[in-house]
């Protein structure tokens, strides 16, 4: 049971995420596909800028090449 008794309200973009297949998923593979998906979506915002991508999410550049190679984003 939730503290306070009541359901959380869910917003339209985590329904979203869960129709989008991640509710099939076990967490460890749904945490690896929504980390990819926003990876690819902030290196798009920054048109493929990795220091800039880097700073914007609080990664470190090194970091952010390593997942970048990881879910084969280059």
């Amino acid at each position: 049971m939730l503290l306070g008794g009541a359901a959380p309200a869910v917003e339209p973009s985590k329904v979203e995420a869960l129709s989008s297949g991640l509710a099939a998923l076990n967490l460890k593979d749904a945490k690896k596909k929504f980390e990819a998906d926003f990876l690819r979506a902030k290196l798009a915002e920054n048109e493929g800028n990795v220091s800039r991508t880097a700073e914007q999410i609080g990664m470190e550049r090194s970091n952010l090449h390593k997942k970048i190679k990881q879910y084969g984003l280059e």
